[in-house]
């Protein structure tokens, strides 16, 4: 069978090199060419190329596809900083070509979707055409399932984050990067924030870490992105300068190894959800200061966490470092029916494969 593949991953050489969505796309990917069939990613990033393809592309398109897959990810909804011009982008982006699919008359599936708040037309309509024109849908969390089913939709199926019960390959630092971080960090535990691109966070991160490691000098601070950044170097220096303290900057290119940065780490603290969610996975101590409060307190909230995460809009340096204090020797544990939950997208995925297949 020819499958083609859609989510965060196109945006041209520039493209897409978040961390969550590449899991999401390497696994999905592993998954079906394991199973012998021939699979492509509509107008995949560079970034899924190199790590992805390895040289090797299969060339399905909208001619040839037999079945277009949507994988994880938080595209049928909207952003906490939605305008015209970004609605317009993200229809673009991530409806047009589900509505191609519907159009050429490729069965759909949506696996693992987040969705909601719909209040754009910009998705409203395509979401529920797309949606009753999909095989099946599964969704990520309540939330995203009460937004579908308001839709109107009826083939919807609530499960947990897919990621759940993915193997997430790790491989080990280069020697080089690990050899500096064991010299830095001078045998002390490891404290990984993870501010991202959010300035907000940085700032507030900066004056809660310098605080926290005042108090917890057997900790070190590492500083990481999970995405590729133009602004990295900038924004680490003015981390550093606000801080006041030592630490070690990480500069984000293989996921692969940022997997065994987080495997490494003997606390999170972070402003976006799937660096959270690995490191649960891992049994890390987490602290979430989300960016995108609405969609990453849902997964907290599943878990039975909800304290660990507050919103970044809403919180200052002392909250910070009062919830560093609280949970960073309690490491996250995720309920197994959660988990459980979660292998129902596979499930649903097999046997709409082999119906079509024997059609």
């Amino acid at each position: 069978m020819k499958i083609l593949l859609h989510g965060s991953t196109n945006n041209g050489s520039i493209g897409t090199s978040n961390y969550g969505d590449f899991i999401y796309g390497q696994q999905i990917y592993e998954y079906f060419s394991k199973k012998g069939h021939e699979v492509s990613f509509y107008r995949p990033s560079d970034f899924f190329k190199k790590y992805v393809y390895n040289g090797k592309e299969n060339g399905v398109g909208f001619a040839n596809a037999d079945l277009f897959v949507y994988f994880p990810g938080g595209y049928f909804g909207e952003g906490p900083f939605s305008s015209p011009k970004v609605n317009f982008t993200h229809f673009r982006r991530f409806m047009l070509p589900g509505l191609r699919a519907v159009l050429s008359r490729i069965p759909v599936i949506v696996a693992g979707i987040g969705a909601g708040p719909v209040k754009s037309p910009f998705f409203s309509w395509p979401i529920r055409h797309i949606g009753k024109h999909s095989e099946f849908i599964t969704t990520r969390d309540r939330e995203s399932y009460e937004a579908l089913v308001n839709l109107g939709l009826k083939n919807v199926t609530e499960s947990s984050d897919m990621i759940l019960s993915m193997n997430i390959v790790k491989k080990d630092l280069p020697d080089n990067t690990l050899g500096e971080l064991h010299r830095a960090s001078q045998g002390k535990k490891i404290l990984l924030v993870h501010y991202n691109h959010a300035w907000i966070a940085l700032e507030r991160f900066a004056g809660a870490v310098n605080s926290f490691i005042g108090s917890h000098p057997d900790y070190f601070a590492v500083v990481a992105s999970d995405s590729i950044l133009p602004f990295e170097n900038g924004h680490y220096e003015r981390f550093r300068k606000l801080s006041g303290i030592e630490s070690f900057h990480y500069l984000y290119d293989n996921p692969f190894e940022f997997s065994s940065l987080i495997g490494l780490a003997d606390a999170v603290l972070t402003c976006k959800l799937h660096v959270g969610v690995v490191a649960a996975m891992l049994g890390k101590p987490v602290v979430s200061i989300a960016d995108h409060y609405e969609k990453t307190s849902r997964f907290y909230r599943q878990i039975g966490e909800s304290r660990r995460c507050i919103p970044l809009s809403d919180c200052g340096e002392a909250e910070i470092e009062e919830l560093l204090n609280r949970y960073h020797t309690v490491p996250v544990r995720i309920p197994e029916e959660v988990v459980e939950l979660s292998r129902i997208h596979w499930k649903k995925i097999d046997e709409t494969v082999s119906r079509i297949q024997n059609v």
